[in-house]
């Protein structure tokens, strides 16, 4: 009688990673991996903005970005409706599997869902380890600084109506020095991102 299989690690990972990763095929029943340093990944568990979406009867993808990449989820079949409720500008925990086809990696989606965009600075400070405990007190402390970079998305928090604001306006009423060098760092670092063409939202 065949042992069980326990079902592995949804491993919390930036999107990066999983491209700096070697992609290992196994025979049989064993899953497929990613392998990455000392770790072997054949779940992922990922907190990124919903970028693109496409829907058809049969297949589901969206695009997701969290700061450090993009990579795309899949649903087939039946599976098409896990992501029925997920649009554009959602931020969003999924949890799959890293699959590769035509040299393309993708996610086959097992899990998905709208978070608080909160969750994503919360996340990205637990994959850097800045800190060791995130409480609600030392987030208010760092809205609090009003820094240039805090200073755009703050003015793009008060301009935006879920449909993401102009770059341009943004920078316009700023007003400040490398106004879009401090925009393409806070896309990289995750703090905002682009929901559209020309288009930026803020992840707080």
């Amino acid at each position: 009688m065949p042992e069980s299989k326990e079902r592995q690690i949804a491993y919390k990972v930036k999107i990066n990673d999983l491209f700096k990763g070697n992609y290992v095929i196994q025979g049989g029943w064993d899953p497929n991996y990613i392998e990455l340093n000392d770790l072997k990944i054949s779940r992922v568990n990922i907190i990124a903005a919903v970028v693109d979406k496409k829907v058809t009867d049969n297949l589901a993808t969206i695009s997701i970005d969290d700061g450090t990449a993009t990579i795309v989820g899949k649903s087939f079949n039946e599976e098409v409706k896990k992501i029925n409720d997920i649009n554009v500008g959602d931020v969003v925990l999924l949890i799959g599997r890293p699959r590769k086809y035509n040299e393309e990696l993708f996610i086959s989606i097992e899990i998905i869902k709208t978070v608080d965009p909160i969750w994503a600075k919360v996340r990205k400070l637990e994959l850097e380890q800045e800190i060791k405990e995130i409480t609600p007190n030392s987030l208010e402390v760092e809205q609090r600084e009003e820094s240039p970079r805090q200073k755009i998305i703050t003015i793009l928090k008060k301009m935006d109506n879920s449909e993401g604001v102009d770059i341009s306006e943004v920078l316009n009423r700023a007003n400040i020095e490398n106004g879009e060098e401090l925009i393409d760092e806070l896309v990289k670092d995750g703090e905002i991102y682009e929901n559209k063409p020309g288009k930026i939202r803020a992840l707080e």
